[in-house]
Order: structure tokens, then sequence, then C-alpha cells
């Protein structure tokens, strides 16, 4: 059945990379393992992106070439700047290459858009991205060991139509081993690449004959603002062109984002997002005093938006807790079709005389810790804001990928938390180990809890 991919939000935090503060760097965080080996700007899918990280001094301006050095003069730059594509042969210091400027610790990080415009030779390779800042004649390096794809004998073309727009955003490809196997930049910039430029389209080189399991869209901080998975989802033949949307029909009623509960001087509150919304006629909240016990209603029906592709936020204030008691809770949303789907639970527990103890603002913001840890299957993150402000929570494990979004959007002062089940943004439960929980917040805090699941 033709359809739509529909790409719904899991949340993540902007991609990080660990350099030395003291250091002259360059990192390609996030970048395809196989770009194309041409592009003329007609039907081919270019340009690619990759994700960049460069420690420099503080306050410098950086200009950047980006090629693949198997023919590093085959490539063009975004400017964003001049709103103009720069052959990266351009000398150093004349104001045509794009720049940068880092920030007051030397650190940029953000998308760099290549665009091969003529033949590069196909095999092994390295994408590089090289800085030198202004008045210098010292570059800096960052290196990425990449495949050139021949589109007429490795290559092959894969397409779809987002529901949600993507312009001015990323688009990546994930294999099932989850390496990022091609990568798209939905950009406004006066390419001509032979289809309709719609917001939600895109186009982009991959490996033939692979299987495609997840697709990302991220933004200009490398933070991915929405994600979907397939195991439907494919490349052809060499040179072929398939599209995306014909593999599976993707039409889920309702993808949370978040769900978290705070506590407040009323009660607890519960705060959700929704990134997409199918016939959604609304939510019910349920509670229960046990997490193996029943839940019962405690709500009235909390109206959905109907169909919506942006994001929205929800919140149901539970003034009829009581001090030590421990409380899980669930979402039931229901379609205008009588569909069913729970969310949860999210767990919050009340401590004797919380009303006193939240009359009083924090003192500072804090990440306070997570309870059990070790822990199996669950525990409970606690963080505590001395201001009224934007909030990310996300777990991530060692490699720094994301496991799961658990919190996102404007929070009030207060103490609040999350809980985290042990599953990935999939739903799958994630092995033993060690992860790290960040707290990010919109004052420029950020924090991270190590977090030990057992076996």
């Amino acid at each position: 059945m033709k359809g739509r991919v529909v790409l719904v939000s899991a949340v993540s935090l902007a991609i990080t990379c660990n350099v030395s503060a003291f250091a002259a760097t360059a990192s390609i965080v996030t970048a395809s393992d196989y770009v194309p080996a041409h592009g003329s700007g007609s039907a081919v899918g270019t340009p690619f992106v990759f994700f960049v990280a460069l420690q420099g001094d503080p306050g410098g301006t950086y200009e950047y070439r980006a090629y693949v050095t198997a023919s590093w003069n085959a490539a063009k730059v975004w400017n964003s700047a001049s709103s103009a594509w720069v052959w990266v042969g351009q000398n150093w210091g004349q104001g045509t290459l794009p720049a940068v400027t880092t920030n007051a610790s030397g650190m940029w990080a953000g998308w760099v858009y290549v665009y091969i415009y003529a033949t590069v030779p196909a095999g092994g390779s390295t994408l590089r991205v090289r800085f030198r800042k202004l008045g210098t004649s010292t570059d800096i390096d960052g290196d990425k060991s990449v495949t050139v794809l021949s589109m007429s004998t490795t290559g092959a073309w894969v397409e779809a139509t987002a529901a949600a727009g993507t312009a001015g955003l990323a688009v990546l490809a994930y294999d099932a081993s989850d390496n990022i196997i091609g990568t798209y930049a939905v950009e406004d910039n006066g390419v001509s690449e032979g289809y309709p430029s719609t917001a939600g389209y895109f186009k982009m080189a991959v490996p033939a004959n692979t299987a495609i399991r997840k697709l990302e869209v991220c933004d200009a901080s490398g933070s991915t603002v929405a994600t979907q998975t397939s195991l439907l989802w494919g490349s052809g033949a060499a040179g072929t062109t398939t599209n995306l949307d014909e593999q599976q029909d993707v039409s889920l009623p309702v993808r949370l984002s978040s769900f978290y509960a705070s506590l407040v001087p009323e009660g607890v509150r519960l705060s959700w997002v929704t990134e997409s919304e199918l016939d959604n006629r609304g939510f019910y909240v349920l509670r229960s005093e046990g997490e193996a016990l029943p839940y019962r209603t405690i709500s009235a029906l909390i109206p959905g938006a109907g169909t919506s592709l942006g994001p929205l936020q929800y919140e149901y204030l539970d003034r009829t807790v009581a001090p030590e008691q421990t409380y899980w809770y669930k979402l039931r949303q229901e379609d205008f079709n009588g569909q069913v789907e729970l969310f949860g639970p999210v767990e919050v527990f009340v401590p004797k005389g919380f009303r006193d103890q939240l009359g009083t603002v924090p003192t500072r913001t804090a990440l306070v810790g997570g309870y059990p840890n070790p822990f199996n299957p669950g525990t409970v993150i606690r963080w505590a804001l001395a201001s009224e402000q934007q909030v990310e929570l996300v777990v991530f494990d060692l490699n720094g990928r994301q496991v799961r979004a658990l919190a996102r959007g404007p929070l009030v002062v207060g103490e609040h938390t999350a809980r985290w089940d042990g599953r990935d943004d999939s739903g799958a439960d994630v092995p033993a180990g060690v992860y790290l929980c960040v707290l990010r917040c919109g004052d420029g805090f950020h924090a991270t809890l190590k977090l030990v699941k057992l076996r």
C-alpha cells in the first residue's frame, strides 16, 4: 500500500564530542559511511551533510573547507552568510569561504553541507573538514573514512516524503547495525535537484540492496527532532531509485516524545508532549498506588488535537496525592474510531511535608540522583530547577549514542522526576551496563549522572 513515511519525534539532545579543552581539534562527530561519487544538481539527491565539533580559540573566527580527499577540488560547501555554494578551492582569508565563530570556551559545533559537482573516484576515501582561523596559516583538520559510491555499480537512491516539514534540517539513514549510510541536507540552497522541492521531500545515496532500519531528522545543533524505524525499508539494485513511502505506510495515531511527573505545591503535575497526532480524541490519566496494582482513571477526557503534525504540550494536575506515598501514572489515549493506546508509566514519590518544602524555591539547579541505582528494571531520576526554563533529560550509552529521551520542554521552578524503565526510544530493553543521564537547561546548566543497569 502506498503511503507516507511519518517522521515522528524521539527527542534527542544535541550530539556531543569530548575534546581537550586546550587542544585545537576538529572532529567529524556524525557522518555517513558512504557518499555519492557525483552530483550534477539534476535528480541526483545531493547535497549531503555531516556534523562537526571544533575546539579552537575562544571567540575565534574560522573559515572552513569540506571535501572528499580523493578529488578535493570537486566539492562545494554551502555558505549561509552569502546563501551560495562556494568552491572549496577559494583562497583563505578572502571572505568567500564559509566561516564560524567559536564560543567563550573555544567550541563550535554544527552541520557542514557539501555538494559534489563533479565525479570523484569510487571506493575508499577520506571525508575531511579543514578549519583555519582568520589571520593565521595553521590548519585544523577533522577526518572520517568513507566509501565513495558509484551510482552505477555500488550505490542506489532512496527517496521519501516526510509527514512533517524538514526544510532547513538534515535527514540521516541508518542500516541494521546502526551505521549512518546516507545523509541529505534539506536546505533552501538553490540546488536544482530534478524533483519537486517540497519541504518534506528528500533523496539520498545509500549502498545498493541494503536494509534501512531508521531515519532521523536533525536540526542545526545536532539535536534529533524526528525519527522513524521500519523493518521493511531498503534500497534496490545499483543505479535504481526506491520510494520508501511505497514500502511501508506508517500511521500511528499518536506518538509521545516525553511523559514525566513533577512535584508542585498543589500536588503532582503530569506533562507530556506529542510530536504527531492522527484522529486523536484525547487522553485520560490513570493512577496506581503500586507498580503491580490496578490503575484507575482520575481525570475527565483531556481533548486531543485531532490530527496535527506539529508538537503539542499537555498537562494535568493531580491534587489528591498523600505524603509518603509513591504513585504510578499512565496515559490512556483514544482516537475517534475507538482505538486505545497506553503510555507510561511514570513514577513519583511524594515526601512528607512536600507542600512546605516546595513552597521554598530551590537555591540552585541540580541533577539530584537516581533511585534505585544500580537498578533493574527501572529507576527514577530527580532534579531541581531554581528558575523556570527549557529542560532536556536524555540517557546515552558510553559511546555517546542516545538511548532514551525522558523529558523535554519548559518546566516550572521546583523538584521534578522522570522514570526510566530500562528501555530505549523504540521500546526495546537495553542490555545491562553503564549509562549516562544528561540534564541540560536553557540557562546553560549541564550535569551528568551515571546509571548502572543490572542483569
